[in-house]
């Protein structure tokens, strides 16, 4: 036999009072009743080699769609500045960079060790390795991204002044993509 498992995080809604037919409440349904009989893995056959008596198989099977990659970043092409100067960055520089952009207004901003290591990885993106010409960029505190923050501002304001018909559109496509790559037979 076979299981569908789930592999979103969310939780599960607690089990319904059920009327019986004569209308009155009775106890309520497990949702066990609702699913298939599961694999008891921890009854079956131990491994002698393991430590703790482990059982030897998990599950015997299992049957998935793969993984769904998010898009290709699509670059936006505005500038971050350094030192009061707007700097080229390149799309893969400029990812990074909007990526730090969206924590500036958040508690991870004012904790200095997340600054401190988005700089070291910024700074190897900025500066790859056996790369001859050494980026512009050198000093975190000359480092301006409100540019890009007010675009990302922008852009959120957008998504949310959509009319309701675009947002069911996006909605009806994300669950297309939870359809397909949401689940995993086991057994």
């Amino acid at each position: 036999y076979q299981r569908r498992v789930r592999a979103s995080t969310e939780t599960k809604t607690p089990a319904k009072r059920v009327k019986a037919e004569d209308g009155k409440k009775r106890g309520r349904r497990s949702q066990q009743e609702e699913e298939e009989p599961e694999f008891k893995w921890w009854l079956e056959e131990v491994d002698p080699e393991s430590k703790g008596g482990k059982p030897k198989y998990k599950w015997q099977s299992l049957q998935h769609n793969g993984v769904w990659f998010t898009p290709e970043y699509v670059p936006h092409g505005i500038k971050m500045k350094y030192d009061g100067k707007a700097v080229d960055l390149t799309s893969e520089q400029e990812e990074v960079a909007t990526y730090f952009a969206k924590y500036l207004e958040t508690d991870h901003y004012l904790k200095p060790q997340f600054r401190t290591n988005f700089f070291e990885a910024f700074l190897e993106v900025l500066n790859p390795k056996r790369s001859k010409k050494k980026h512009v960029i050198k000093k975190f505190d000359l480092c301006d991204f409100t540019p890009i923050t007010n675009y990302l501002k922008e852009q959120s304001e957008k998504r949310k002044n959509r009319s309701k018909q675009e947002k069911e559109i996006e909605k009806e496509e994300k669950k297309v993509i939870q359809e397909k790559y949401g689940w995993a037979l086991v057994n």
